[in-house]
Order: structure tokens, then sequence, then C-alpha cells
């Protein structure tokens, strides 16, 4: 965690929050 989540795993991660419908 840290460099990972603010790199390649963030397209990743919004994916996700749009998929459980978490957009902030």
């Amino acid at each position: 965690m840290g460099a990972k989540v603010l790199g390649i795993d963030r397209t990743t991660l919004y994916n996700k929050m749009k998929k459980y419908g978490i957009e902030k």
C-alpha cells in the first residue's frame, strides 16, 4: 500500500468503487 494505490491500482480501485456505487 502506498505508491501502488496512487499508481496503477488507483484505476482499479476507482472502478471497484463505481461498481459498488461509492463515488466520492
